[in-house]
Parts: C-alpha cells; sequence; structure tokens
C-alpha cells in the first residue's frame, strides 16, 4: 500500500529529485534536509517527511490495533490529494466496519461522494457496505452488493472481494448460494490440487440441497457449469432413493449428461455414478412383501381358545359337593330313632318298679 500511495505523487517526487540536484550542484545540503513543503509560520522543523503518517498507520495495523490504525489512516488522508485521500479514508472505514463500529463507520464515510470515486475505490465502498451487511448477518445483501468479477481490480482487492462474499455463503447456511460460490471463485484457483478438492466440496454441498429447491434452481439459474452441477445432483438423488419408475431410466439419463457436458468439472463423478447405478430394477414388489407377511400373522388363537379355558373350571366342582351333604343327612335321620329308644327303655324301667 505505501508504494501505491508514492507512486501517485510521481509529479511531486519528479520535483523533489530536481531539487536534489540543484542542491547538490551548489553544494549548499544535503538530502535529509529537504522536507516536502515548508511548515507554516511558528511551527517546529520536525514535520513528518512524505509517507511517514502512513508508516506510522500500518505500524498500528501490524500491531493488531485496528482503531489506531484507523483514526491514524483518517488523518493522513488529509495530507493527500484525490484518489489517495479516498483510498486512505476508505481504509479507515474498512478497518472501523472490521471492528464492528458502525458509528464511527459512518464517519469515516461521510466525506466521500461515491459518485466522484475511481472504479477502485467504488469497490472499495462497496466492500465497507458489505462488510457492515455481513455484520448484520445478512447474508443476501453482501453477496449483492460485492461484484462477482475481480478481474479488473488490484489483486489484493480482489481477495478481500472473493474472501467476504466467500464468508456470506457460508454464514447464510443456504448450499444453493455456497455451490453457486464455489463455482464463481474457482477461476482464481492456481493449484490443480485446489481445484480437486473444489470440486469434492460443491459435489457434496450440491447433494445436500433439498429436492424442490434443485428443481427450481435448475430451471432458473442460467449458469451452465451450475446449472449441471445441479443436474447430476438430481440423479444421485434418485439413484440413491428415487422411485423405481425414475430408476429404470437412470443408467440413460446419467449417459445423455455425460455426453452433453464432456468438458464439465463434474464428469468424474458423473462416471462414478453410471458405474454404481443398477442395471435393472429387481424390486419393484418389495414393499408387497411385509404388508403379506404382516396380514397372515394376526393373532387369532388366543382370542378363540381363551372361552375354552374359562369353561373347564366350573365343571369340576359340581359333582363333589353332593356326596358329602348326603352323608350329613343319613346321621342326621339316626338321631331320631335313637331317641324313641331310649323312651321305651325309660318306661320299661317304670312298670318294674
Amino acid at each position: 500500500m505505501k508504494a501505491r500511495l508514492t507512486s501517485v505523487n510521481s509529479p511531486f517526487v519528479t520535483s523533489i529529485t530536481t531539487i536534489i540536484v540543484l542542491l547538490s550542484l551548489g553544494g549548499c545540503t544535503s538530502i535529509s534536509d529537504i522536507v516536502p513543503q515548508l511548515p507554516p509560520a511558528g511551527s517546529s522543523n520536525s514535520t513528518p517527511t512524505v509517507g511517514a503518517d502512513i508508516a506510522l498507520a500500518n505500524q498500528f495495523l501490524a500491531a493488531g490495533k485496528r482503531r489506531d490504525a484507523a483514526a491514524a489512516y483518517f488523518a493522513a488522508a488529509q495530507n493527500y490529494r484525490s484518489p489517495e485521500r479516498e483510498r486512505l479514508i476508505l481504509q479507515a472505514a474498512e478497518l472501523a466496519s472490521l471492528v464492528k463500529d458502525l458509528p464511527l463507520t459512518q464517519r469515516y464515510l461521510a466525506p466521500l461522494d461515491f459518485s466522484q470515486l475511481n472504479n477502485e475505490n467504488k469497490t472499495r465502498f462497496r466492500l465497507v457496505q458489505a462488510q457492515l451487511a455481513l455484520n448484520d448477518r445478512n447474508h443476501r445483501e453482501t453477496l449483492r452488493i460485492l461484484p462477482q468479477r475481480v478481474n479488473d481490480i488490484p489483486a489484493e482487492l480482489g481477495k478481500k472481494v472473493l474472501a467476504t462474499r466467500m464468508a456470506a455463503a457460508q454464514g447464510s447456511g443456504d448450499k444453493l448460494s455456497l455451490v453457486q460460490e464455489l463455482v464463481l471463485q474457482e477461476p482464481t484457483l492456481q493449484e490443480s490440487y485446489l481445484v480437486t478438492l473444489n470440486h469434492d466440496r460443491i459435489w457434496g454441498h450440491a447433494k445436500q440441497i433439498p429436492a424442490f429447491q434443485l428443481e427450481e434452481a435448475k430451471n432458473g439459474i442460467s449458469h451452465p457449469i451450475v446449472k449441471n452441477w445441479l443436474s447430476l445432483a438430481q440423479l444421485s438423488r434418485i439413484a440413491d432413493n428415487g422411485p423405481a419408475s425414475k430408476r429404470q431410466t437412470l443408467r440413460g439419463d446419467l449417459g445423455s449428461w455425460i455426453q452433453n457436458n464432456t468438458n464439465h468439472p463434474g464428469m468424474i463423478k458423473a462416471l462414478d455414478l453410471l458405474n454404481a447405478a443398477p442395471t435393472t430394477t429387481v424390486t419393484p414388489y418389495s414393499t408387497d412383501a411385509p404388508k403379506l407377511v404382516i396380514k397372515s400373522t394376526v393373532v387369532k388363537r388366543p382370542i378363540v381358545n381363551s372361552p375354552v379355558v374359562k369353561k373347564t373350571p366350573p365343571k369340576t366342582p359340581a359333582v363333589k359337593p353332593p356326596v358329602v351333604k348326603s352323608v350329613v343327612k343319613k346321621t342326621e335321620k339316626k338321631d331320631p330313632s335313637v331317641g324313641l329308644l331310649y323312651e321305651n327303655i325309660k318306661k320299661k324301667i317304670n312298670k318294674d318298679q
């Protein structure tokens, strides 16, 4: 950043160089005596040289003191002309947004007129606004504000834009948004292993998109690579748990996808899916078998046998009670005869007397 700031003042540096040459020719002074501007009346001669204010802000930033760095950048902006003035103000606003201080961010942005900014600074302004939206967890607004392409802006600024977009896509929890962002950012990947890893991530998230959202997105998205990732995810869903009627045509549908997308990054996934797809459907009636077993094992026997068990107990005690009662009655009938005999014997004794 320091190199960019000093390069903007190249005419000023050229004039300084001219003065140095003239002074050296005259033997009057050295370079350390030259200051970028004459100090106002009554001030000391310790005015910082060009870039020292920015160097101080950089030191604060390197030490992790974002608030101090933001204040230093904002103060340094007053010493520069456009577009570096706006660049430093936006640097201060960006740091204020990262510490989630909305009032401070707005105070730093207040002096700026968006329509008067150049293209690079307009992107920096959008980056600050997007960070504020991300702080509020407004992920869709973050993605809407930031540009999708970063080819026409400095590399470091492009990395910030892409990192903020990816943070918004991941934070949203929307698998479709994440798939779209991974596809959009793939051209920025330089290493082949990172590209392969990105394909695995896209495939993993695409298969987790709900079925209804897959159908809607496939019909509404125009990006060809994203669109065909989604159609392949639909075929994968059919292979896993789709109805038998659709699995009968699965191999043919996969063959058509492969034929129409020979250069698509998901080709390896499609071939793996084709090798795993069944050649025939052998379970169209598999769901009927359990129903027949359940019907045949309905418990009916306990209902028939239970009355039989209840009828048998009353028969056994019905025969024996009369036998016991008859014995008791016979003994009761002998008692009167014994009493009469006793009376007759008693009468005979009385006569004899």
